[in-house]
């Protein structure tokens, strides 16, 4: 991924609606990524802040929700 085409970073869930991991994790917290018009990605990294912050070192024109 592109990371200047990173548009916005949301702290949310993802609610997982099938498999194996629907049983043990209905959702999980972490960052809802909106890149380059209409895409969008679910992270889960160990250490948000810092994650965000190497993000916005790269590209300070992401907003953060």
């Amino acid at each position: 991924m592109d990371i200047s085409g990173i548009r916005i970073i949301e702290r949310g869930n993802s609610i997982w609606t099938s498999g194996f991991f629907y049983f043990w994790y209905p959702y999980q917290k972490g960052l809802n990524v909106h890149y380059n018009i209409q895409d969008e990605i679910f992270v889960n990294p160990k250490q948000q802040a810092a994650f965000i912050t190497k993000l916005l070192e790269i590209n300070p024109s992401i907003e953060i929700k």
